[in-house]
């Protein structure tokens, strides 16, 4: 009973912070939706192309848990220091090859064969969310850390403050009828915004 107790103590809230990624996601389709057709069938275009990276960004970050784990029940404090920062490095390098490989789709963008009145809308959106994806990398590497010592409410927490931040960004960005800029735009800048800001409190939270 002792060992579920543990389970579910580690598990519920790297399932939780999971769910608030989707939930953003999904909320961001909602409010892109509700402006127009062209402009979901945009993001959802870029989406596809961009989980493939993050998705890859992820798998290579994860490697890093059971590592720190092994350092941590050990109590080796130095191993699990000299483990985040070369994840870090490594991280760091597979992001600076992701973004040349989607600076190279950005400028192909014009040969995936989408409607003409479809690419106003991708190119911009694509510049944004491939910007974003690097702070997105930077948390995914911190919160194996705090998922490897067993402290997942860290990552979680701030996930969900992200979340709440994003939420309060729509209003504020978001403008009414006759703006220049689309609302998937600002529904992104949001997101990165909300990715910046917990990465930064998860590397003050890896200080003290």
């Amino acid at each position: 009973m002792k060992k579920i107790r543990e389970i579910l103590k580690i598990g519920l809230p790297i399932m939780l912070g999971q769910a608030c990624v989707i939930i953003l996601a999904f909320a961001d389709n909602i409010m892109i939706g509700w402006h127009s057709v062209d402009e979901l069938a945009a993001s959802s275009f870029v989406n596809n192309v961009m989980n493939l990276f993050i998705l890859t960004e992820l798998g290579f970050a994860t490697g890093m848990t059971p590592m720190i784990g092994a350092d941590n029940g050990t109590g080796n404090i130095k191993g699990i220091g000299i483990t985040v920062k070369n994840g870090l490095m490594t991280n760091g390098i597979i992001g600076g090859i992701s973004i040349i490989l989607l600076t190279i789709i950005y400028f192909c963008l014009d040969h995936f064969g989408q409607a003409p009145e479809l690419m106003p809308y991708i190119k911009p959106y694509f510049a944004i969310i491939g910007i974003s994806t690097l702070f997105a990398l930077g948390f995914n590497v911190l919160k194996q850390f705090t998922d490897g010592i067993c402290r997942p409410m860290i990552s979680m927490t701030l996930l969900m403050i992200g979340n709440l931040l994003g939420a309060d960004l729509r209003q504020a960005r978001i403008p009414g009828n006759g703006a220049h800029r689309s609302r998937h735009q600002h529904a992104r800048l949001q997101s990165a915004d909300s990715s910046r800001v917990r990465r930064i409190h998860i590397q003050v939270k890896e200080n003290e």
